[in-house]
């Protein structure tokens, strides 16, 4: 009977463990910052730079669009 635990979960604890990533956000998006400028400041085109700036701010907009279709929408 425990191993019908492990193949089928019948428990699930999708809670947003926000205490846990909090602390941990800023340092997060000081690296990432950091790590875009000196991205930035290898590319030595303004046009190309730009398009990448574009591109992540592109990206992040569509991540965070599906994440709040997918996960909060549904459960409201």
């Amino acid at each position: 009977m425990n191993i019908l635990y492990l193949v089928i979960p019948c428990y699930n604890d999708y809670q947003a463990q926000g205490r846990y990533f909090y602390p941990a956000f800023i340092s997060l998006m000081t690296i990432c910052g950091f790590g875009i400028a000196w991205l930035l400041q290898r590319i030595n085109s303004n046009k190309v730079g730009s398009l990448l700036v574009v591109l992540l701010c592109g990206c992040l907009l569509a991540l965070s669009s599906y994440v709040f279709q997918n996960i909060y929408l549904p459960s409201a």
